[in-house]
């Protein structure tokens, strides 16, 4: 269905009497209660009509939170107003809507100035951007990293900005160009573990040398030949794509920035912990976990089990400086389909190093069958 001033036009004159129809559609005067058909409040019209919109737009009921749920939130316990509802963002890495009604042919600018105020709250601003709505405009109000600004959207942008935040962002991107991203994703990652060359997401031209490759940066390798170091590295960093993957599809909670807070002398112990005490240990039967690992979700596969390299190496890590770089590394990347730049990734990557990297899995029986003959396979 197309959202236009005709249909919020027609939505206001089924619920206002005939004879107001002058005052409220030629004079724009503000609505008043009983100029409509069932007395009600003005406000309440424009919050009828808008969630309307919100019904047929399939906005489901638990992506909206109430007013009366959103006063208790600490940050607005100090605000002497309140949003009307939030609606609640699809991806982490997005920002929830918070929506503030104003009734029907008042100044907008009321709100527009209570939206400010909010946005204004850097415990707010940073996580939360603001539409304010009259049904005569629609004002979309936000923190672009130096100050708040805001800006008028169409009703028909302004129904789509929702869409996204509710159900993430659907952009046509060419199969083509997410192949080539994901060579270069290949690229970076032989390079960072062997040494190389590669041109990042940027563009740019970057040289590891031997010495600053991880394969080098190994700590208690010393009993492990070229094969078993390229083994456990690769592991390694199949688990933390893994987990990649399912954190932009937000399938699980991100914990990349507390891994990050974790001092380098313990970063080794608490990737075992997420990998082998977390994710390969049902929610019931784990132990001692940090507060972060709550929510991570058991995965009942071979990829977080300890390989035979790590249960007879149980000092090997890879030096934690080095480590960071892998986080670094995997940031640039999204791994979204419809991702909206340059970094979006085709989720397949895992399947893609372990082609490239067959004639070493050939030793231990592994084989990789592309998906477009699994695809073949299945529709024959």
């Amino acid at each position: 269905m197309e959202f236009n001033e005709d249909f919020i036009i027609e939505e206001i004159k089924n619920k206002l009497d005939i004879q107001y129809y002058h005052n409220v559609f030629d004079d724009h005067k503000e609505i008043k209660g009983e100029w409509m058909l069932e007395t009600q409040k003005p406000e309440n019209l424009v919050e009828d009509i808008f969630r309307k919109m919100l019904i047929i737009l399939q906005i489901p009921e638990n992506k909206i939170v109430s007013q009366s749920r959103v006063k208790i939130f600490d940050v607005f316990k100090d605000k002497n107003r309140y949003p009307d509802f939030k609606i609640i963002k699809h991806r982490t890495k997005e920002k929830d809507l918070l929506i503030e009604l104003e009734p029907y042919n008042t100044n907008i600018q009321v709100g527009i100035t209570q939206a400010e105020e909010w946005i204004r709250d850097i415990r707010i601003g940073t996580v939360s951007q603001a539409l304010v709505v009259n049904l005569n405009h629609f004002i979309l109000v936000f923190f672009d990293g130096k100050d708040v600004k805001n800006k008028e959207l169409t009703i028909a942008e302004s129904c789509k900005l929702i869409s996204d935040i509710v159900f993430g962002k659907k952009i046509s991107i060419k199969i083509e160009d997410i192949n080539k991203i994901t060579k270069q994703f290949y690229n970076q990652f032989y390079a960072i573990i062997h040494g190389g060359v590669y041109i990042n997401i940027k563009k740019e031209r970057i040289i590891i040398n031997e010495k600053d490759s991880i394969i080098n940066n190994l700590i208690y390798a010393d009993r492990l030949n070229e094969e078993g170091k390229v083994e456990f590295i690769y592991s390694i960093f199949n688990r933390l794509i893994f987990i990649k993957i399912l954190i932009d599809w937000d399938l699980f909670p991100d914990i990349s920035q507390y891994l990050r807070r974790v001092p380098e002398h313990l970063i080794h112990t608490e990737l075992n912990n997420l990998f082998f005490k977390t994710l390969a240990v049902k929610e019931e039967e784990r132990v001692n976990l940090p507060e972060e690992f709550i929510d991570v979700p058991f995965l009942n596969g071979g990829l977080f089990r300890k390989t035979d390299i790590e249960k007879k190496n149980q000092d090997l890590m890879v030096n934690p400086k080095y480590l960071t770089k892998i986080f670094d590394f995997l940031e640039e990347y999204s791994f979204l389909a419809n991702g909206d730049d340059n970094s979006s990734i085709n989720s397949e990557i895992l399947g893609y190093i372990f082609e490239k990297t067959i004639e070493f899995r050939k030793g231990t029986g592994s084989y990789y069958t592309h998906t477009s003959i699994c695809d073949f396979m299945c529709e024959s």
